[in-house]
């Protein structure tokens, strides 16, 4: 393009020198010109396909991995959740986890490069058997996991065992490395993609329990366990003739736990990771009681007790959690005996709850947990009625210009028994059908008069609530590719192609409903939580500020038997930066930490404090050290309202002339909240009976702050402080700050 331009330039140039009679320039200066236009554009050219390529290689590198080639966790967790939005319309999914068994011996013995050459090759191995349609990628360590759509258990389990022969084949000088897997596929009840990957993990480590080098799928693995033998009838047990299986990743957890158990008289054997306790479980030792944490890496403790119930039967189970029960996300069944606690636990309920586990009967009396998900035994016609009859409320539009269609499709979901379909061909009116009604699904033609499909989608974010979940069904006679990817980019979740067929269509908008259905349920649970994690966080700053203000209410009623001393000061300071114009954030926090000035005084003794004369010069030097204790007590802290609070305790007897302390700091080096807390003690402790003092009126204390503006007092404050007095009047002043009659204020009330 810039060497046509060019050229093109030079051209209009000559013509126009031809027209006004100029001598055309000499082909020295021609040339010269086409070769800079030349070279410009080569090297612009050499330049886009440079940057082309360096952000091709870059995009490759963020979702390869670089030791094997192959796609890395980041890339099979995206295909993997993409699958995943096909199988809620049918579609099956198949994912098989491979892991290299003894690898951690081949990098000890034969050293990190022989792992890695056993990688590649393994991966060279995968790559060639994993068909065009499928994804194999490194899935962490020496863990590899393959997703297979649309593909059966058998054949799952054929891949896997095809590429296990294959690898073990291999000889790498000093040996062989043998493989297990686990295989598994997309079941009803299965409510994300983690938790096929937590299935496929689950029959990965029963192939490792039964002795590596194999593969384990769905029931194909229960079958070839050994039958366990009837249990024999429970028996109470003491609690030191019981052995028990502790499972914590949480070090601190694991310790207190294991210390209280131990002095109860329990064995414990402790575990920090799942894999140690599947150790621990497969080798040998008999066990009476697992005690697990949930939310685990390598494998949860559902799974877990997945695992130790095939090896042992009717094993009771303790959860322990940091999460309330019901926010926890049930991936199994709950066992036998089991009931749950939420951490931190009290050492009498988490006795409590063993000794019940331990007794025969039912669990009476213990928190027993619920799977989350039931899954139960229906058939295909059964699972539909279900289905149809959740989303019975739902509210379907279908828009399309041609009335058979619309009578046809609201007649077949009238039939299904969906609540009132609306039924449209004018795709104007659409907008204030969805601004008046509540609609939960809308099925579009896209070629119709007045208005097409994708000028419908465009507008419909006029009508939406931001981030709403809304799913959209476009009908289509065309199979035209472009077509479909440009309604799927303007926001279609699904098609249905013309003519359509009934099954297929009820099946289609059931899941699309089914979809919104979960997105609202989650939308709302996240704002349930947000509101909680708010309530909870107000509640923890307002206990923390509760407590410190009992800390100063101690202080305060060694020298002021009410101890509202340091709450009337806190009101009058805040009373005074709101006048001043101050942001009414800063003004709450003055008003919530202006009581904790003198909270040093804990730290002065009661015989200096309390003396009723004058002070020596000692004592004096004694008392003025409360602002240093305060600042200990306080300082240090990365919430802003112990950091505001420190510096109220240090600097409230800074003065502005220099000649305060504790560290003679003047003018605005004073915090400004330190400088509004100081004329509200001072007024505050004038206007009040102290044991050593009267009480003066408050206009005469009023006279006493504006006779120190600009040497005590910083004359700004003082400013604002006289204006809050002229406003309200001197003798009102103490009812701003405090309703009780200071006459009075010498005794409890």
């Amino acid at each position: 393009m810039a060497l046509a331009g060019g050229m093109a330039t030079l051209a209009l140039v000559q013509v126009e020198l031809s027209l006004l009679d100029l001598p055309a320039p000499g082909e020295t200066v021609v040339f010269g010109v086409v070769a800079g236009l030349l070279t410009v554009t080569l090297g612009a050219g050499a330049m886009g396909e440079l940057l082309l390529r360096a952000r091709e290689d870059a995009e490759e590198a963020a979702f390869t991995d670089q030791l094997t080639g192959l796609p890395n966790r980041r890339h099979a967790s995206l295909i993997l959740n993409a699958h995943w939005g096909a199988t809620l319309r049918g579609r099956g999914l198949a994912a098989v986890i491979f892991d290299l068994d003894h690898f951690k011996h081949v990098n000890d013995v034969h050293g990190h490069a022989e792992g890695d050459r056993v990688l590649q090759a393994f991966a060279g191995i995968l790559s060639k058997r994993t068909r065009s349609t499928d994804l194999s990628a490194r899935f962490g360590g020496e863990e590899f996991i393959s997703l297979l759509p649309d593909c059966t258990l058998d054949r799952a389990v054929a891949f896997a065992d095809d590429v296990r022969e294959l690898f073990t084949e291999l000889h790498f000088g000093w040996g062989n490395v043998t493989l297990s897997a686990g295989v598994a596929v997309v079941e009803e009840g299965m409510g994300s993609p983690d938790v096929l990957v937590a299935a496929a993990d689950r029959e990965l480590y029963v192939a490792k329990e039964r002795g590596r080098n194999q593969v384990c799928a769905g029931n194909q693995s229960v079958a070839q366990l050994a039958p366990a033998e009837e249990l024999p009838q429970v028996q109470p047990k003491a609690l030191s003739d019981v052995t028990v299986l502790l499972v914590d990743d949480d070090a601190a957890t694991l310790r207190a736990t294991n210390r209280i158990l131990t002095r109860a008289g329990c064995s414990v054997l402790s575990a920090e990771s799942p894999k140690q306790a599947v150790n621990i479980i497969t080798g040998g030792t008999s066990l009476d009681l697992i005690v697990t944490d949930i939310v685990m890496p390598e494998m949860s403790g559902f799974t877990l007790v997945d695992l130790a119930t095939r090896v042992t039967p009717d094993l009771p189970v303790l959860y322990i959690s940091g999460y309330a029960q019901e926010e926890v996300y049930w991936g199994g069944t709950p066992g036998a005996r089991s009931a749950f606690l939420t951490k931190p636990m009290e050492v009498d309920e988490l006795i409590k709850a063993v000794e019940g586990l331990l007794q025969p009967g039912p669990n009476e009396g213990l928190n027993v947990p619920q799977p989350a998900i039931e899954v139960e035994s229906a058939s295909e016609h059964e699972s539909e009625r279900w289905d149809a009859g959740d989303a019975l409320d739902a509210r379907i539009l279908v828009l399309d210009d041609d009335p058979l269609v619309v009578r046809a499709l609201v007649r077949l979901f009238k039939k299904a028994g969906y609540a009132a379909p609306i039924g449209l061909t004018d795709p104007r009116k659409v907008f204030q059908v969805l601004r008046e009604q509540a609609v939960d699904l809308m099925i579009l033609d896209i070629d119709m008069p007045h208005m097409d499909g994708f000028q419908v989608l465009e507008r419909l974010r006029e009508v939406l609530k931001p981030r709403e979940y809304f799913p959209i069904l476009v009908l289509t006679g065309s199979s035209d590719v472009d077509r479909r990817r440009a309604a799927l980019a303007a926001g279609a979740m699904d098609f249905l192609a013309k003519p359509f067929d009934v099954v297929e269509a009820r099946a289609r908008v059931r899941n699309l409903l089914a979809t919104r259905r979960l997105t609202r349920q989650l939308t709302g649970r996240g704002e349930e939580l947000e509101h909680l994690v708010r309530d909870r966080t107000t509640d923890l700053a307002d206990t923390r500020t509760e407590l410190l203000h009992r800390l100063a209410r101690a202080a305060e009623y060694r020298d002021d038997i009410t101890g509202r001393h340091a709450l009337r000061v806190g009101l009058m300071a805040s009373r005074i930066a709101a006048e001043m114009g101050m942001k009414p954030k800063d003004i709450d926090l003055i008003r919530r930490t202006g009581p904790l000035h003198d909270i040093g005084k804990i730290g002065v003794p009661d015989a200096i404090l309390m003396k009723p004369g004058d002070l020596s010069d000692e004592e004096f030097n004694t008392i003025k050290r409360h602002t240093l204790i305060g600042e200990q007590i306080l300082g240090g802290s990365r919430h802003e309202v112990l950091t505001v609070a420190s510096n109220i305790a240090v600097a409230h007897h800074e003065r502005w002339d220099g000649a305060g302390y504790p560290h003679a700091l003047s003018g605005e080096d004073i915090p400004i909240e330190a400088r509004l807390v100081s004329v509200a003690d001072v007024f505050d402790v004038l206007s009040h009976a102290r044991p050593y003092k009267e009480a003066s009126s408050p206009r005469e204390a009023v006279r006493e702050i504006k006779r120190c503006a600009g040497g005590q007092f910083d004359p700004a404050v003082v400013e604002a402080f006289g204006t809050i007095c002229e406003r309200a009047g001197a003798d009102n002043l103490l009812s701003l700050a405090d309703p009780i009659d200071p006459s009075t204020d010498t005794g409890l009330q």
